[in-house]
């Protein structure tokens, strides 16, 4: 009985053998596998399978089911606090190359406000290398009835101002003028020239975007208080007594005395009656209004982009800007200033930019950002193929982890590791694992997705298609420096006047494989301009809601 028993439990062995293997062959590893699974190795054991699953010659079963193996991470991600199978751990808005929160500024706080400063984009990430880094990104907070310490900077400067209201003076050899400060205006500071300010406003903060152009070192530039003690400290501090002394002809103690008096940070309080002397028209000092070197009095040295008419226009949002031939110091800068009020529950049409680099912050309410990114596609992986199979990503660069680096931001960035491909098929790099004797890539693009709120700032690159949708329950408000702005153009996929519809019926057959008639149709269905009804925004876990 012992001996029939042996071979008897040995076939029952083999049988739950089989049909262990069975299920496993037969199971759809895009499925994912179990619920409570470590996501990484849930989504790294998913590619393992397709490759195991496919047949040798058919390499685009196998890419399908890797692209699906990635949506389904994805999606997980999106509803909420699963790790990034990427990255390992860090939530996914974290990980947002394009994408500026609180946490990524440098802060200068004071008593009465702070300046948070952006570290040059490069050392956010490697994907935001080449000329935008001859730019930094600022945020000026003031209390109210508050005055912003004087002060100059080795860089050029561009204000826009954001909310509240104040005035800002400026000091030059000619003399000194004095401007209006008012939501939407445009002011540019020119390098090396002393300005103080104000917040004339009784209940408001005075906040203030910055466009920042270093003049010595590019991505480089530092602020010079001429009056402080500790925080700031006086740059004339930096010189003997017997410096001060012969310079001002005034005896020692006088002029240390002088420089230990203010006990204040950058930003100190005014009371009522100082702030009215200051918000008074020019009276007293200088030579009073005097000719900057773009134009002679306050309406040529600003303008305000709110009282420019509406580019694009309907019930869903608006877009206004200033062109460099509408202000001419913009044509130093080479920039575009756009502010896009997207309607509650609306959202923009999918655009481009054909040559501009823009970087955009919200400037009050919340949405949502989308954005199509072949060179994350590459860097994590997505249709890599070489000889030697599918590829992981290379260079993982960090990313949230700015440097501390002082008032100014001084401190060179740090290259990321290993070279990532850019645009179109690229040709396999030796010694990168990008598969043996080269191989070849398939183009595919990688979704850039963010919440937006007050105070977030993002980089959308040349010709990377994005969309902004507002939440259903606040408008968007985003203001845009468009950097490389000469003969840029914005080219809308959807809606009236969208690319598509310029098109060839022939070439649109053949793109599209589909009658010319079913293009038109789909691509000319929406017959508003610019902005429209958003998604349906009822759906949990919306990154815009």
């Amino acid at each position: 009985m012992a001996k029939m028993i042996k071979p008897l439990a040995f076939f029952l062995l083999l049988s739950v053998l089989l049909a262990s293997v069975s299920a496993f062959t037969h199971h759809d590893p895009s499925q994912g596998g179990h619920q409570g699974q470590d996501p990484e190795k849930e989504y790294k054991e998913c590619k393992q399978q397709c490759k195991r699953q496919a047949d040798p010659g058919r390499r685009q079963e196998q890419e399908d089911c890797q692209r699906q193996c990635k949506e389904r991470y994805d999606e997980r991600r999106q509803k909420g606090g699963d790790t990034d199978p990427i990255t390992g751990g860090e939530s996914q808005q974290d990980n947002n190359p394009y994408v500026f929160q609180e946490q990524h500024f440098q802060t200068l706080s004071a008593q009465h406000g702070k300046l948070r400063v952006l570290p040059r984009f490069s050392d956010h990430s490697k994907l935001l290398r080449g000329f935008i880094n001859a730019f930094r990104f600022a945020y000026l907070e003031a209390n109210p009835q508050t005055f912003l310490l004087p002060q100059h900077v080795d860089a050029e400067l561009l204000l826009v101002v954001v909310q509240g209201r104040g005035r800002i003076s400026l000091l030059r050899p000619g003399g000194r003028q004095s401007v209006n400060l008012r939501v939407g205006d445009i002011i540019r500071v020119p390098a090396g020239t002393t300005t103080y300010l104000i917040n004339s406003d009784n209940n408001e903060k005075l906040i203030i975007a910055k466009l920042i152009q270093p003049i010595s070192t590019p991505g480089e530039f530092e602020p010079f208080f001429g009056v402080g003690a500790k925080n700031p400290e006086s740059f004339l501090r930096a010189f003997s007594t017997e410096i001060l002394e012969a310079a001002l002809n005034e005896k020692r103690d006088k002029v240390q005395r002088l420089l230990d008096a203010q006990k204040g940070d950058f930003i100190v309080k005014a009371s009522e009656e100082q702030i009215r002397a200051l918000d008074k028209k020019d009276e007293e000092g200088g030579k009073g209004i005097w000719p900057l070197p773009f134009g002679g009095g306050e309406s040529e040295n600003k303008i305000n982009i709110l009282r420019q008419n509406p580019v694009e226009s309907n019930e869903f949002g608006e877009l206004r800007e200033v062109k460099p031939s509408d202000f001419r110091p913009l044509e130093d800068f080479d920039v575009t200033v756009s502010f896009a009020n997207i309607t509650q529950g609306g959202m923009s049409t999918i655009f481009f930019n054909s040559k501009a680099i823009k970087i955009s912050v919200v400037t009050n309410g919340a949405g949502e950002l989308q954005m199509a990114c072949p060179h994350l596609a590459q860097e994590h992986g997505q249709g890599q193929q070489g000889r030697g199979g599918s590829q992981e990503g290379q260079g993982q660069q960090g990313r949230g982890g700015s440097q501390e680096q002082g008032q100014g931001g001084r401190g060179g960035s740090q290259e990321g590791q290993g070279q990532q491909g850019r645009g179109g098929s690229q040709e396999q790099e030796q010694g990168q694992g990008q598969g043996s004797h080269g191989g070849s890539q398939q183009q595919s693009y990688e979704k850039v997705q963010a919440r937006l709120t007050q105070g977030v700032v993002f980089v959308t690159p040349p010709g990377h298609p994005l969309t902004l949708v507002a939440s259903k329950n606040q408008n968007l408000e985003v203001l845009c420096f468009e950097i490389n702005a000469r003969n840029n153009e914005r080219i809308a996929l959807a809606g009236q006047d969208n690319i598509f519809q310029q098109m060839e019926k022939v070439a649109k057959e053949l793109a599209f494989n589909r009658p010319s008639q079913e293009v038109d149709e789909t691509f000319g269905a929406n017959r508003k301009k610019w902005f429209f009804k958003g998604p349906n925004q009822q759906q949990p876990g919306r990154a815009y809601e």
